[in-house]
C-alpha cells in the first residue's frame, strides 16, 4: 500500500460509513473533500456528522503510518490547524494534535474496507500514467449537459461579469474614500500577498501610505516597509557565517530604520500576521515587500497606464522591477540562487485581473465586457477543481478558457461548492441550471439562491448602473 493509493480508496469511497474511531466513536461521513495534489492536507471541504449530529466540516489528512503526522511535521504546521480527521492505515495511541492544540478523531481506514485486501492492486492500475482527478462530478454536471450549449457557456460568463463587477465597485468605494493613488497601492500590496497573506498586505498598505514614501530612496523606503512589517532582521538571525553581501545588506537597512523608526513604531504589524508555512520560497513576504519598495516611483506611471487602457505598459511596469539582494534570496539566511523576477508572471496575470481589469470596468464600464470574453487565460487549480464539479471530466474547450469564464468558475466554485456540505443534496446549483422560468428576487450573499439566473442579471443591472 503507497499513501497516494489509499487517498485514492478515500476517494473512491471504498470503506464502510459510518466509520469508528480508534476511541470508538462513530462519524459517518458524508463527503470525503476535494482531493488537493499540492501543499497541504490531502482534502479540503469534507464534511462528516459526529455523534452528537452535528456536522464537522474541515480538511482531511491520510497517512500509511499515525505516527507520520508527527514525522511530517504537521503538528507544528499551521496549514493544519483545519483538518477535522486523520486517516491512517495503521493507527496507534498516540493522539493527532495539530497546531493549535486540537485533538482530531483518527480512524483506522484498514479495519473498514468494503473491498478484500488481495484485491486492491486491481484498483491501481492507472495510477502511474494517467492524471489524478481534483473532485467528482457534482449533481450539477448533468443539469450542466441537459442545458443548451449556447446557454452553458453564457451563465458561467453572467456569473464571471458579475463577479468583476463586485470587485469593481469595492475598489471605486475605495477610490472615493482614500483617493486613486493609495487605493491604487493597496491594491498592489494585496496582489503581493494573495491568499493567506492578503489581510497583513493590506494593513501594511493602510499603515505606511502611499504617499509617506514618496520622496525617500529605495533603501529607505525598504526599510519602513520591512520594518512596520515585522521582517526587519535583527542580528541575532543572521547566520554567524553570513556573506557580506547579507551583512551588507542589513547593515543598509538597519542604518535607515532606525533614524524612521520613532515614527512608525506604532504601526508595527505582529508578526504572527503572517502565514510562512507552505508558501513557496519565491513567495515569501520579505521579497513582496522588496517589490512593493520598487513601486512606489512607478505609482504615477501605473495610474496612467489603468487610465488610459495601457495594459502592456501596465505589465511592463510591474515585470522590470530590480532588488540586487531580494532577486537572488528567498529569505534573509537563504543561499544565494539564480535570481528571479521580485514579481513572476502568475502573480503579473493576476493582478492585470484582479487591478487591471477591475479598474478598466470602472473607467469604461458594460464595453470591457468584450473584451474579457476574448482574452485567454490558463486554467489554475480553482478553475480546474470547479470545471471537475461542473463539467465533468471532459477539459475546459480552449475557445472559453478566457478570463470571463475562468472567473465565473470561481465564483461557482466559492460560492457553491465550497458553501455546500451536503455533498450535493441540498444544494440548489443544479436545480436554476435546468429551471425554465424565473422570478426575480434578490441576490443572496452566497448566491445559493433559487432563482439564480434572474438575479445575476438584476444585481448586473444594479451594479453597473452604480459604476
Amino acid at each position: 500500500m503507497k499513501e497516494i493509493e489509499l487517498q485514492k480508496l478515500w476517494f473512491e469511497s471504498w470503506f464502510k460509513n459510518p466509520l469508528l474511531t480508534t476511541e470508538g466513536i462513530p462519524l459517518t461521513i458524508i463527503q470525503p473533500g476535494f482531493w488537493n495534489h499540492s501543499a497541504g492536507p490531502d482534502f479540503t471541504h469534507a464534511a462528516y456528522r459526529d455523534s452528537a449530529g452535528k456536522i464537522q466540516t474541515g480538511a482531511v489528512e491520510i497517512h500509511l503510518e499515525a505516527s507520520d503526522w508527527k514525522n511530517h511535521g504537521h503538528h507544528l504546521d499551521e496549514r493544519y490547524n483545519s483538518v477535522i480527521l486523520h486517516l491512517v492505515w495503521k493507527s496507534n495511541s498516540e493522539p493527532t494534535i495539530t497546531r493549535s492544540g486540537t485533538v482530531i478523531p483518527q480512524v483506522e481506514l484498514s479495519r473498514f474496507l468494503t473491498v478484500a485486501i488481495e484485491d486492491l492492486n486491481s484498483l491501481f492500475p492507472e495510477l502511474p500514467s494517467s492524471p489524478l482527478p481534483l473532485a467528482k462530478p457534482g449533481l450539477c454536471h448533468q443539469s450542466f449537459l441537459k442545458a443548451p450549449e449556447e446557454n452553458r457557456w453564457k451563465l458561467i460568463e453572467e456569473v464571471g461579469w458579475l463577479r468583476l463587477l463586485r470587485k469593481s465597485k469595492r475598489l471605486a468605494l475605495r477610490q472615493k474614500s482614500v483617493g486613486r493613488s493609495q487605493s491604487l497601492w493597496e491594491a498592489l500590496a494585496e496582489g503581493c500577498g494573495y491568499g493567506r497573506n492578503l489581510l497583513p498586505f493590506r494593513a501594511l498598505a493602510q499603515r505606511v501610505r502611499a504617499g509617506e514614501l514618496i520622496g525617500y530612496s529605495a533603501t529607505t523606503r525598504k526599510a519602513i516597509l520591512l520594518g512596520v512589517s515585522g521582517f526587519l532582521p535583527q542580528e541575532i538571525h543572521l547566520e554567524k557565517n553570513s556573506s557580506s553581501e547579507k551583512q551588507h545588506e542589513a547593515q543598509s537597512i538597519w542604518e535607515q530604520w532606525w533614524r524612521a523608526q520613532s515614527l512608525w513604531s506604532h504601526s508595527i504589524l505582529p508578526f504572527h500576521a503572517w502565514t510562512l508555512h507552505g508558501v513557496r520560497p519565491w513567495n515569501r513576504p520579505e521579497r513582496r515587500i522588496a517589490a512593493l519598495a520598487r513601486l512606489i516611483p512607478r505609482l504615477r506611471s501605473l495610474k496612467e497606464a489603468l487610465q488610459k487602457g495601457g495594459r502592456l505598459h501596465f505589465q511592463r511596469d510591474l515585470a522590470h522591477l530590480h532588488d540586487p539582494f531580494w532577486e537572488s534570496h528567498t529569505t534573509w539566511n537563504s543561499m544565494p540562487q539564480k535570481p528571479s523576477p521580485l514579481l513572476g508572471v502568475e502573480r503579473i496575470r493576476d493582478l492585470e485581473i484582479n487591478l487591471y481589469w477591475v479598474w478598466q470596468i470602472i473607467e469604461k464600464g458594460a464595453s470591457t465586457q468584450s473584451q474579457l470574453i476574448s482574452h485567454r487565460m490558463t486554467p489554475n487549480h480553482k478553475t480546474k477543481l470547479a470545471w471537475a464539479r461542473i463539467g465533468g471530466t471532459a477539459e475546459i474547450p480552449p475557445e472559453k478558457q478566457t478570463i470571463l469564464f475562468q472567473q465565473g468558475l470561481i465564483a461557482m466554485l466559492q460560492d457553491f461548492c465550497f458553501q455546500d456540505v451536503s455533498n450535493c443534496s441540498r444544494c440548489s446549483f443544479p436545480h436554476w441550471i435546468s429551471q425554465q422560468s424565473v422570478q426575480e428576487k434578490p441576490l443572496s450573499s452566497t448566491l445559493c439562491i433559487e432563482d439564480y439566473r434572474a438575479a445575476i442579471k438584476s444585481n448586473i443591472n444594479d451594479l453597473e448602473k452604480e459604476l
